[in-house]
């Protein structure tokens, strides 16, 4: 009976450590959707990248004490033929990776439908540097332009200048609240963490309780034997 409840403890625990790995996996992937997003915006904004790097222990995962890492290695290492060609098709698909995390990745489509529609975040159409469709007649000099021309010129550029305006707003906007997401994931990720790791050491007191039951019952048993063995050794005495 005793290790019964000590098997459903730690199967009760390792069940709900599970959910909290999987969940984290799953922030990680969100949060890296979050990060494409936040380099679009600050390139658009011309900004130096800063991203969330997720922070890990190497023993989170236990299989690390047996990985070699290439920088643990202080000689060349030599590649076959076959190992060379390998590694040249991995750099291949690496770049035609990033070459398509440039363009319409899935989560850029999923961003772009939560927020309406209302961000562009594709390089190719930086709106900073973007102009509106000018007439042919703008491009000539402002002293050939009529008093018409010179007045719809200025209009053209006020408008011009206060929709760039708008739109780095909106952009610097967006970034804040990715930014904030992010911190929130990671606050929420902790807060599960830490009410599981007080779960943690609630399991292991009542599994040190139950284990103290089975030494208590193991030393009755044993006092109960030699007791026992006392008696009948003392009646045979008498006897």
């Amino acid at each position: 009976m005793i290790r019964e409840v000590v098997f459903e403890l730690k199967r009760d625990y390792n069940k709900e450590f599970a959910q909290l790995d999987a969940f984290k996996q799953e922030q990680i992937y969100i949060i890296k959707e979050k990060n494409e997003a936040i380099m679009e915006l600050q390139e658009n904004l011309k900004q130096e990248p800063t991203l969330y790097v997720a922070k890990t222990d190497p023993l989170e995962n236990p299989k690390n004490i047996f990985e070699v890492k290439d920088d643990e290695i202080k000689v060349e290492k030599y590649l076959t033929a076959e190992e060379k060609e390998r590694l040249a098709e991995e750099e291949r698909k690496r770049l035609e990776r990033e070459a398509k995390l440039k363009g319409d990745t899935v989560g850029m489509r999923g961003l772009m439908t939560m927020m309406n529609g209302e961000l562009i975040f594709k390089k190719e159409k930086n709106l900073l540097e973007a102009e509106f469709t000018k007439e042919e007649w703008m491009n000539k000099p402002e002293d050939e332009m009529n008093d018409d021309e010179k007045q719809r010129l200025r209009e053209f550029q006020q408008k011009e200048k206060e929709f760039k305006e708008k739109q780095r707003k909106a952009w610097e906007f967006t970034l804040k609240n990715i930014r904030n997401e992010i911190v929130d994931i990671e606050y929420k990720f902790e807060e599960r963490f830490l009410s599981l790791n007080k779960k943690r050491l609630f399991f292991e007191q009542r599994i040190l309780e139950q284990e103290l039951y089975m030494i208590r019952l193991i030393m009755m048993m044993h006092e109960s034997r030699e007791t026992r063995a006392s008696k009948d050794k003392y009646t045979n005495e008498i006897e």
